[in-house]
Parts: structure tokens; sequence; C-alpha cells
């Protein structure tokens, strides 16, 4: 996936006040709806699906991948737990007991043009988690098809009899 324009002047820029923020939305049926955070210090308003809606400034961390071809690609991610609505409620209360494994997307995006997707959207799903007082570690991955059967079907003549006729 390339830049756009406008975003390729601003990395390449001497001095640019454009900041890279990274989106993360968390999905799950349970929820009534995802939840948005942005790696920055203050809210973040920006158009999806033709909806206007409110990323909450969150501080976390986001380690992409090596690149490894023997090991499976994994994305660490550590959130510092803090209240995510009006209630109080935490995200490790969010997140505790979600089965089956939330779903994540994360997006990269410019300050300066929040509603244009830079790179992204790279969905993953909930591998690990780890929750100790004030933060949560977790590991996301993609579907692993690597390890499915191909070809999907065994072929012999119990399941495919036409071919041994």
């Amino acid at each position: 996936m390339s830049l756009t324009d406008a975003a390729r002047q601003e990395a390449y820029a001497r001095n640019s006040d454009a900041a890279w923020l990274l989106c993360i939305s968390i999905t799950h049926p349970t929820l009534q709806e995802p939840l948005r955070l942005v790696g920055d210090n203050k809210d973040m308003v920006r158009t999806v699906g033709g909806q206007s809606v409110t990323f909450k400034a969150f501080p976390f961390e986001f380690v992409l991948p090596g690149d490894d071809p023997d090991n499976p690609t994994k994305v660490g991610v550590t959130i510092y737990d803090g209240p995510v609505d009006g209630d109080g409620t935490t995200l490790t209360q969010i997140l505790r007991g979600l089965r089956p494994a939330p779903q994540l997307t994360a997006e990269c995006v410019t300050s300066k043009d929040p509603d244009t997707v830079e790179q992204g959207p790279f969905d993953m799903t909930l591998r690990e988690r780890d929750s100790v007082e004030g933060q949560i570690t977790a590991e996301f991955g993609y579907e692993d098809i690597l390890d499915d059967a191909y070809p999907g079907n065994t072929i012999s003549p119990a399941t495919f009899p036409g071919l041994f006729a």
C-alpha cells in the first residue's frame, strides 16, 4: 500500500506539523460498538464507513512483527489501562472474559487528514493476553492459513468416486 502524495510530502519534509497516528478498533459480538482508541493525547474524530466516530485518546504501544519467515506474524500491543467511558469502566474490565477472542483493526493516519487511511487496515485476532495492574499486554495475529491442509479435501475413492471409476 502506498502513501498519498500529501502524506509523502509530510514524511519527506524537513519540518512538519503533521503527526502520524495509529488508530485501533477492538470489536467483538458482545460489544455494542467497537472500542476505538488513538495513540495521541487528545480524542480524534474520524469518518469511518460514512459516519463520524470518536477515537478516544489512550496511551498504548504497538510493536510491529519482525521479518522472520519461520515465525507466524504476531503484533504486540501494550495498552495502559484506564476508564474508556463515562461510568469509569476500564479497558481490562471490558476485555476480560470476551469469548471468542476479540478482533483488532489497526490503521495509520496523519493528524492533518485523519479520514484518509495511509496504511491499513490490518485486521488481526487476539492470540494471548495478560493484564497486570495498570496495563494490558496482548498479542494479536493474522488468521493462520499456513497450517490449513492443502488441498482442503482428501481426494479418495470414498469422497470422489467419479475420479476413480
